[in-house]
Parts: structure tokens; C-alpha cells; sequence
């Protein structure tokens, strides 16, 4: 579908909205539209589903780790200490990891027909368009007053505990409170606040520095070489060099969850977008038959019957180029 094509949420005409250039407003608006999508509304990529299916894969298997620890002070009897399937579970959950990592730090391509949704990809738009991303932008995209402090007499007054209460409106032309809050967050973004004001104030390049510096502290190079190397390609003995099938380390994973979290966050701030949260809440009893042996034992000697059958049958795909 056509970025153009899509219908935006704003509540506000152009010609409502706190700014002086229009043309600039609908650029604006039309680049964070497209911005918002690869971050929130992609149906199968969009950035937010991607981290957050990557953490939820990481939290389970986390409760299934924690249960073979347990499992193993408890003694024999539990399917947990079974050999094949923890190996099993191992390694879907780094291959899933890795993956996850290299498919958020792909860098756009060049062709349209190959171009991906990444929190890389967006990152790198963001400083290209930063033209667009003034304050005024930031703060009157979508109705509110660019001067903050025109309303400030129609707060509560506190009473004699310092605690006001009233109705503040947070959209539109009077959300004076909101826009004050908006210029604080867009100054936060800035080298540093400055002494006064002004909407053509843009993000300085100390945002982005701190979003590279916190994702080159974290081994994305490392984990991706892994993928390359290891689980993408078969790589042979001179290119894999002494890089080994293992490596992967639990520390280096949680590294790279946090990094990310911290700059889609940042990111999402700086184009209006929401929180992207972190691990979903689930809505069922994540142990729910947690206690329950793996199979019924009455149907073992099926299984294993079932199982002979299916490698038999590979062993006979050896041989069928030989037979006349």
C-alpha cells in the first residue's frame, strides 16, 4: 500500500495548526506518517512487533531455563532435563535472536524492490529528513499552541497542601501544558536547551550520537558475524576462521535487548510516536500445564514407532537416485 494512500490520524487541518510555513507542516506530516508506520503499523514488520515478538521469545525461554535449573536441584522426572530438547530449545532460541538482531540492524537498501522495515533503516531517515524535524514541528504538528506560556493563568491554583486540581486539555489550541512539555522534550534533544527559543530549533548532533554510541557498545557485530558465519551460510573452514559454532552468550543477547529498547524508545519520542514497551503482558497462565509430563507414557513405544518410520524413510531418499 501507498504511504500517500493511507489515512493519517491527526485531528487537526493544516490550516489549523500553530505554524508558519504549511508546506514544511505537510512535509513533515507526510515523513512521519511514513516514519510511524515502519515503527508501529506494519502489518507483518513493523518495528515494535519485531522487538517485542524477540523479547516475548526471550522471556519464555527464560521461564523454560529457570525450569531446568529447578528441575535439575529436583532430581529425575522431569522433561525439562530431557537432552534432545533442551539442545533443541537452545539453539531455535539463539538462531531466533540472532536473526532478530540482524533483520533490526539491516540498513535500508538501495532497491526498492528489496527494502526492508529496520530500526536502522528508520535511524538513518531520521538524520537524513532532520530538516523536517524542527520545533515547530514537533510541538504544533497536530493543533497545539506553540507558545506555552499563554495560558499558564488559567492553571488551578494550589491549595494549602501545594496540590492543584482542575482540567487541563491536552489537545488542541489551549493544550498550553501539553506544548510546555513538548519544548522540554524537543530542548532534550538539542546540544543543550537554549537560551531562548526559536521554531526553526532543530535536533542537535549530540541525539544522534548518543543512539550510535549505545548501539556500537553492544556486540550487534559480533552476533552478526555469528549469523553470517554460522547460521545463515555454511560457511567453510578459511572463511569461518576461528570462529567456533558456539559463542553466543546470554549476556551478549540481554546486551543488545537493552541497546535497542533504549533507542526505538528515543527514537519514538523524538517522532511522537508511543512507549514501545518491552515484554507483553500475557493474558493466559504462562505455566499452565508447566507441570505436566512432556507426553503420555502409554503412547511411548508409538512415538519411538512413528519416529523409526520417518528416519527410515529419509535413509530411502539416499538411494532413490540409484535405483533403475
Amino acid at each position: 500500500m501507498n504511504i500517500s494512500s493511507r489515512k493519517s490520524d491527526y485531528q487537526y487541518g493544516l490550516e489549523d495548526c500553530d505554524v508558519l510555513d504549511r508546506d514544511s507542516l505537510k512535509a513533515f506530516r507526510a515523513k512521519r506518517d511514513e516514519w510511524l508506520y515502519w515503527l508501529e503499523h506494519d502489518e507483518h514488520h513493523a518495528i515494535s512487533k519485531q522487538i517485542t515478538g524477540m523479547l516475548w521469545s526471550d522471556a519464555v525461554f527464560r521461564l523454560i531455563n529457570e525450569s531446568r535449573k529447578f528441575a535439575h536441584e529436583a532430581g529425575d522426572g522431569y522433561s525439562t532435563q530431557s537432552g534432545i530438547i533442551a539442545s533443541s530449545l537452545d539453539r531455535g532460541y539463539v538462531a531466533e535472536q540472532v536473526i532478530s538482531f540482524r533483520k533490526l540492524m539491516e540498513k535500508g537498501a538501495r532497491d526498492p524492490e528489496k527494502q526492508v522495515i529496520s530500526l536502522r533503516r528508520l535511524i538513518d531517515d531520521i538524520r537524513k529528513n532532520r530538516h523536517l524535524l524542527t520545533r515547530e514541528m514537533f510541538v504544533c504538528h497536530d493543533g497545539l499552541p506553540y507558545d506555552c506560556d499563554c495560558g499558564i493563568e488559567e492553571l488551578p491554583e494550589p491549595n494549602e497542601n501545594g496540590v492543584s486540581f482542575g482540567y487541563l486539555d491536552t489537545r488542541g489550541p489551549r493544550a498550553f501544558y501539553m506544548s510546555r512539555l513538548m519544548h522540554e522534550a524537543f530542548d532534550r534533544m538539542m546540544e543543550k536547551a537554549p537560551a531562548k527559543r526559536g521554531r526553526k530549533d532543530r535536533i542537535g548532533d549530540a541525539f544522534f550520537q548518543e543512539i550510535e554510541d549505545a548501539l556500537s557498545a553492544a556486540p550487534f557485530d559480533e552476533l552478526r558475524q555469528h549469523a553470517n558465519k554460522i547460521l545463515l551460510h555454511a560457511a567453510d573452514e578459511f572463511s569461518r576462521g576461528k570462529r567456533s559454532g558456539g559463542g553466543i552468550t546470554l549476556d551478549n543477547v540481554w546486551i543488545c535487548h537493552k541497546a535497542i529498547l533504549m533507542v526505538a524508545n528515543r527514537v519514538s519520542v523524538a517522532i511522537g510516536g508511543s512507549n514501545i514497551g518491552a515484554v507483553p503482558t500475557p493474558q493466559f497462565d504462562v505455566l499452565e500445564n508447566w507441570s505436566a509430563p512432556f507426553a503420555p507414557e502409554a503412547k511411548f513405544e508409538e512415538l519411538l514407532n512413528q519416529w523409526r518410520k520417518e528416519n527410515d524413510l529419509r535413509e530411502d531418499w539416499c538411494q532413490e537416485l540409484f535405483r533403475t
